[in-house]
């Protein structure tokens, strides 16, 4: 078996698929063989039947001579000899066994006369007398004998030899044949395979627009190759995603690089001029937005490789909420209304929820006026709640692209507010693991978004 499974699949195929040729072969040829071997015999024992009903029928008006045994012509390759009833006399037998001593004797066993082969008759008399005879008591114009009647010259034996010899000839030629015709055969079924093979291997991993061929048909390979073809349009797809990323993320990694060596090297080359306070709390505030570019980046580096909750359970949804009110009013300048918060218990991943929760809440507090308003319900099967503000809101045409990767508004949500461009993305994510969603409802004051997540993961 080890050696047959370091075979290529189609060799492997050609020698199981001959083994089970060769196996119905033979179990063929042995049904054969039997079969034409009883085919012969009963043709033989019917024909040694008929033949010793004639000879016993014709005997009634033979005069036989009792000191020359008389000739009795029958059909080819049957022979018959009549004895007398102590089985020490030939009185008539075929011509070809006319001057062999007696062969059988009758004897009586039970109600059945059945016959026995005398010493006299050599291996070869039995070699050339097939194993089937007949033995009949008859009357003659001498007195009362025995009719034996046998087949004579082996032609069964070697009916059947040359049976044997014919098919021993033709089943390696078989064997041969049938192999060539399924190696060919099974060429000609792996060649849309091969195919396929060539075209994914000539496809570059930079360049993965191309495509491989279907087969025409709806079989087992031209599911494969529509298989194959999906697949590398979601490669493709995402690998265009990730040259994007990539590409999204150098520019805003860049971007507070940029103003940090900026600022720096303003400061080293007047020292004497430069306003100290000033240059920390730029190095401070630039240092904080790439500290939370960084983790925001790896927040979904991590998540859309594993892309599924890893932490589920019980959830309240109104006490992260009230959490983040004390953190907001903690820090100062914004006030938070918290009266619509009600119980919202959910399932999910703790962290998560908590995640998403925060970067709305500290969007919204990037910028809003002066407070924030927090709401908490069950709608159905779903827990929604909304997290407002006073600022100068969104636009129709922001309200949903806000929600994708490195997206800014084009007015107040500048870059220099502070966002990363990837808070709202990573909220409408969260959400949708969920089983919900996130968008920016119409209200006629600031900006307000609604999260909405199953309150039963399916």
């Amino acid at each position: 078996m080890l050696g047959l499974q370091r075979l290529s699949i189609r060799s492997r195929l050609t020698v199981i698929s001959v083994g089970a040729v060769a196996v119905g072969l033979v179990l063929t040829a042995t049904l054969l063989v039997g079969l034409v071997h009883r085919s012969l015999v009963t043709g033989v024992e019917s024909q040694v039947n008929v033949t010793t009903a004639n000879v016993a029928a014709s005997l009634d008006d033979s005069f036989l001579n009792t000191h020359k045994p008389t000739e009795i012509h029958t059909a080819p390759g049957v022979v018959v000899q009549v004895t007398n009833a102590k089985g020490t006399q030939v009185w008539a037998a075929s011509p070809s066994i006319l001057y062999r001593p007696v062969l059988a004797t009758g004897v009586t066993q039970g109600k059945t006369l059945v016959y026995q082969f005398t010493p006299s008759v050599t291996s070869a008399d039995r070699n050339d007398l097939f194993t089937y005879g007949v033995v009949r008591q008859v009357r003659t114009d001498v007195g009362t004998g025995y009719l034996f009647g046998f087949a004579y010259g082996n032609n069964v034996a070697h009916s059947t030899t040359v049976l044997l010899a014919t098919i021993s000839l033709s089943f390696p030629l078989l064997l041969v044949i049938s192999a060539l015709l399924i190696w060919l055969a099974l060429g000609l079924a792996f060649r849309p395979v091969d195919e396929i093979r060539r075209r994914v291997d000539a496809i570059a991993a930079r360049d993965l627009s191309g495509r491989v061929p279907v087969p025409s048909g709806h079989d087992e390979i031209s599911m494969l190759a529509l298989t194959l073809n999906a697949m590398l349009a979601r490669l493709e797809i995402a690998s265009k995603s990730q040259s994007e990323f990539i590409s999204n993320a150098s520019h805003e990694l860049r971007s507070p690089l940029t103003t940090l060596l900026a600022t720096v090297e303003r400061a080293a080359s007047d020292p004497s001029w430069t306003r100290w306070d000033d240059t920390a709390a730029r190095v401070v505030l630039e240092g904080r937005r790439l500290d939370a570019l960084i983790d925001d980046l790896l927040w979904l580096a991590r998540n859309d490789e594993q892309g599924q909750l890893r932490d589920v359970r019980e959830v309240d949804l109104d006490d992260i909420l009230l959490e983040e009110a004390r953190r907001v009013r903690a820090l100062g300048g914004i006030s938070v209304d918290t009266s619509a918060v009600t119980p919202v218990r959910v399932m999910g991943d703790g962290a998560m929820l908590t995640r998403m929760i925060r970067n709305v809440v500290d969007n919204g507090r990037r910028h809003a006026s002066s407070s924030l308003r927090f709401t908490s319900r069950y709608d159905g099967t779903d827990g929604v709640i909304t997290i407002g503000d006073d600022g100068p809101g969104v636009s129709d045409l922001d309200r949903d692209r806000l929600f994708d990767r490195f997206v800014r508004a084009d007015d107040a949500r500048t870059r220099e507010s502070g966002g990363t461009g990837i808070g709202l993305a990573i909220v409408k994510d969260i959400a949708q693991r969920h089983g919900g969603n996130a968008q920016f409802l119409q209200v006629p004051i600031g900006a307000c978004v609604q999260l909405r997540v199953k309150r039963e993961i399916i």
